[in-house]
């Protein structure tokens, strides 16, 4: 697997970042392509999920719903639900 980037440099200006699993930093826009040594350690769905987590706790996205609902409500679609 490779880097999960997160952009650390000001918008407008060349993509600068950090990766979110091994926190290597500097990066440029090639970093996803190149392994890091943290994919034994982290996969690229909790380095997602713990990006998100942090930017909700700053309040820069809303906080994650933590409902859980039955899959064949959802799937079956509101009616099932009445």
């Amino acid at each position: 697997m490779t880097h999960a980037i997160t952009r650390t440099s000001p918008k407008g200006g060349p993509f600068i970042g950090r990766c979110i699993k091994c926190g290597q930093e500097g990066l440029g826009m090639g970093a996803p392509l190149e392994p890091c040594p943290m994919d034994a350690v982290v996969s690229d769905e909790q380095a997602l999920l713990d990006c998100l987590e942090r930017d909700a706790e700053a309040g820069v996205i809303p906080a994650p719903q933590k409902e859980v609902r039955d899959p064949m409500d959802i799937a079956q679609g509101p009616a099932a639900q009445e």
